[in-house]
């Protein structure tokens, strides 16, 4: 049965997912080379998740680590529009955590993914 593994995250599944990643790096016993998290960080994040939303049954596959995916490759998109080359014009807005750019700029790039 197709899709029926698929979950909508929250605002706060997404909230309680990103308190479960900081507990991680801050506690030092996940942390890998180079920045990352060593591989088995994904069932402890599950573990956690497990505690503080009880009965959500969230698995690693599909859900955390489709999560984590998707996170990614957002950020990777805020990250080209903000210091990619040829993105004249995008800025970032560190008071609000968000992506600024002109109505014309945006209309470019919108032209562009089309």
């Amino acid at each position: 049965m197709a899709g029926k593994n698929k979950h909508t995250w929250t605002t706060e599944e997404d909230a309680k997912l990103i308190e479960a990643l900081l507990e991680l790096h801050v506690s030092g016993k996940y942390d890998g080379a180079d920045n990352r998290f060593k591989p088995e960080y994904l069932k402890v994040v599950q573990q956690l998740l497990d505690v503080s939303l009880p009965n959500l049954g969230l698995n690693v596959e599909p859900h955390i680590k489709s999560r984590m995916k998707t996170w990614k490759n957002h950020f990777n998109i805020v990250h080209d529009m903000v210091y990619g080359t040829n993105m004249s014009g995008f800025g970032w807005d560190t008071d609000k955590c968000c992506v600024t750019v002109d109505a014309e700029v945006w209309d470019e790039y919108i032209k562009v993914l089309q």
